[in-house]
């Protein structure tokens, strides 16, 4: 058996494990007829085995029935990794879906690349299906667990070994890029490209962590100056691990990190993954709390896969939950699968946060979550983690293949709804969950929508914008919304506009003093669509009776 180069598919070696002489005629037809050629095929498992040992290299990839005598599916897996298997699996087996299901999870406990699990009566269709998902490449087959120092780690760092790849956030609605989720990898001098799963365990064990999320950060911030000088702006997503919320100092730290490379924290998401069980509570809630003080976006990570729980969801203020990739790749076509998937966006629904479905791999991933109320989509169907230097290019491709394949009727939309519009509002809010949900609402009403983080950003909008109404949160970061208004009302330009002031402090005074600074109407916090739309109405009703 020979090895196949990334993408080369039709030169792939496969091994196909079948006690059933039938199924193994049928198997390698199928593979044939679909360009596949390199094929051996095995009658029991100690025979594929003898294979294994005495060819030069294992093959690309194993169809495994799971039900064979002497032998079965799962012991041949066990002998798969005394042998350090460097290839991927696909399991078929006549047994039910949940059969199946677990012994796929099996697979992964053994970190053995899987491509997935395919119920028998078998059909072109299903293995064509399997196979668009399957890419020989070294992103997606982790390969050899090498064990590695943390001497060697140090050192990977401080010579800048770790190399930041980006994985792009799509909107559901529209197909537009959302954000782009920093995703390291270790381009190792003689091992190539290591994947996290080898080292970060490896950092968080020998305090290289925090050096390491630095290191990590400070490459993408560059990376975002160089985007940002080409007209590509579009938010990061860092991933966090427990042992950096376990310091006091980390929140300091990064926003300090951030702010010299010139940007804010709302513009960067936090990804917190629970890999590990937090050391001590009492800091981590502390670490976090302070970050989502600064306007950082907190993101849980994986949820249900880990240590995470309920009991996280409600100390901790997520604005962000990222339903892992197990709980959403197949969702349409497993019901156990599907009931996780609905289980977590209704979860996530219910406590007012965005949703990313991760693990999008195919058309049906995608059709299936877009028939969901998910917010955002992410997987290898939009696009595997890039190199920063071909972000540009995919970019390009990406707004293609939306205008020309998923969404054809966004063209058609877009160009009617000048017509539609009823006029721009600007929300002033520095919350940046607040500002999302108040622009939905408003721009489903039929506005357009600009948004400010705080009053200085608004008073730059309104250099060049005369909004219809302005939507503006008392609690800002620097001029607060009293004060902002009152500068409006002393300009000519500005005395009459509608200004609807927002607090989460609904009493007496603080309402009076709002209606005293200027303010049309007064809208107290938490307020359901409703309240906001009766709210914005009002105002602008005064206004034009005025």
């Amino acid at each position: 058996m020979t090895s196949t180069s990334p993408g080369s598919k039709s030169a792939a070696d496969i091994l196909v494990v079948d006690d059933d002489p039938f199924m193994l005629k049928l198997l390698q037809r199928i593979l044939s007829v679909q360009g596949y050629h390199r094929i051996t095929t095995c009658l029991s498992g100690a025979s594929a085995l003898d294979i294994l040992d005495n060819a030069p290299h294992h093959p690309a990839l194993i169809f495994l029935d799971l039900n064979m005598p002497e032998m079965d599916g799962i012991e041949f897996v066990r002998h798969l990794v005394q042998r350090q298997f460097a290839g991927h699996l696909i399991l078929i087996s006549g047994e039910d879906l949940r059969m199946l299901s677990a012994a796929q999870r099996l697979v992964e406990a053994h970190r053995i690349a899987i491509v997935g699990h395919l119920q028998k009566p078998l059909t072109p269709e299903s293995i064509a299906t399997m196979l668009a998902s399957w890419e020989p490449s070294l992103e997606q087959v982790p390969l050899v667990k090498k064990q590695y120092t943390a001497a060697e780690l140090q050192q990977a760092i401080e010579l800048g070994q770790l190399v930041n790849y980006y994985q792009p956030k799509v909107v559901l609605s529209t197909g537009r890029v959302a954000g782009l989720e920093v995703l390291v990898r270790w381009h190792h001098p003689t091992d190539g490209v290591v994947m996290p799963d080898a080292f970060i365990v490896l950092a968080e064990d020998n305090q290289l962590i925090d050096a390491l999320a630095h290191k990590v950060l400070d490459q993408a911030l560059k990376q975002h100056i160089q985007w940002a000088q080409q007209g590509i702006n579009l938010p990061l997503a860092i991933n966090i691990s427990m042992e950096n919320l376990a310091s006091l100092e980390f929140a300091d730290s990064f926003s300090a990190q951030i702010m010299a490379a010139g940007l804010l924290p709302k513009d960067i998401t936090l990804e917190i993954t629970e890999s590990r069980a937090m050391k001590d509570p009492a800091v981590t809630l502390d670490t976090l709390t302070r970050l989502r003080l600064k306007r950082f976006i907190l993101a849980i990570d994986d949820f249900g896969t880990g240590h995470s729980s309920l009991a996280q969801l409600r100390d901790i203020p997520f604005d962000e939950f990222k339903i892992d990739k197990s709980f959403v790749n197949g969702a349409w076509a497993d019901k156990r699968i599907k009931v996780m998937f609905d289980t977590s966006l209704n979860l996530a629904q219910q406590l007012h946060m965005q949703v990313v479905a991760e693990g999008v791999e195919n058309q049906r991933d995608w059709d299936f979550v877009r028939q969901t109320p998910c917010d955002y989509a992410q997987g290898y169907f939009i696009a595997k983690p890039l190199r920063a230097e071909t972000l540009p290019s995919w970019l390009a491709e990406w707004n293609e293949r939306v205008r020309r394949d998923l969404f054809p009727e966004v063209t058609t939309s877009v160009s009617k709804m000048p017509d539609k519009a009823k006029g721009t509002v600007l929300i002033v809010e520095d919350h940046e969950f607040q500002r999302r949900i108040q622009s939905k609402i408003l721009r489903e009403e039929g506005y357009t929508i600009v948004s400010a983080a705080n009053a200085v950003e608004a008073m730059k909008v309104l250099r060049n914008l005369r909004p219809l109404l302005i939507l503006l949160d008392i609690d800002l970061p620097d001029l607060d919304g009293l004060q902002l208004t009152r500068r409006l009302r002393s300009t000519a330009i500005f005395k009459h506009t509608p200004v609807v002031i927002v607090s989460g402090v609904n009493d007496k005074a603080t309402i009076e003093k709002s209606l005293s600074a200027g303010a049309t109407m007064f809208l107290a916090k938490p307020f359901d669509r409703k309240a906001l739309i009766d709210k914005v109405h009002a105002a602008l009703a005064v206004v034009n009776k005025n």
